[in-house]
């Protein structure tokens, strides 16, 4: 999860051997909107930054799920904190899912799960057995191996 007092970013890291992808869940829209959903797409992440970070190592059911992202990215009701919450899921570990509010602009209030609120359970949550926690800021790892 990134970002310091803002919404940021949800994504998730999967390695085996030298192959190390980090992905997101976009709209497939720079211009996402709280009124309307739009097509989802899946994004390289590599290198970007982070604030905290979860990991638990089952792997061949996050590539599943990954390999059939849902099809409708939106704003208030999934967006890459759902999509986070599902592949943590997929892998045997649940995560909390709380709602938050904010405004967009002062005009509209956005409401829905996001990277700052998950980032926060994530960091105060006890952890099951064989579960670590980073809350040192980094950077996701970057692309690397050979497949595409």
């Amino acid at each position: 999860m990134q970002g310091t007092n803002s919404i940021g970013h949800a994504f998730y890291p999967l390695t085996q051997g030298d192959v190390t992808r980090v992905m997101g869940f976009y709209p497939n829209n720079a211009y996402a909107s709280i009124l309307s959903s739009q097509p989802s797409e899946i994004h390289n992440n590599g290198g970007t930054m982070y604030h905290v970070s979860i990991s638990k190592n089952q792997m061949a059911a996050v590539i599943n799920y990954s390999n059939s992202p849902p099809s409708t990215y939106s704003l208030s009701n999934y967006n890459c904190t759902d999509f986070a919450i599902a592949i943590a899921s997929a892998g045997g570990l649940t995560l909390p899912s709380t709602t938050g509010s904010t405004s967009v602009f002062g005009v509209m209030s956005f409401s829905g799960r996001n990277p700052g609120d998950l980032g926060q359970d994530v960091r105060n949550m006890t952890l099951p057995t064989g579960v670590t926690r980073t809350t040192t800021k980094a950077n996701a790892p970057a692309k690397e191996g050979g497949c595409p």
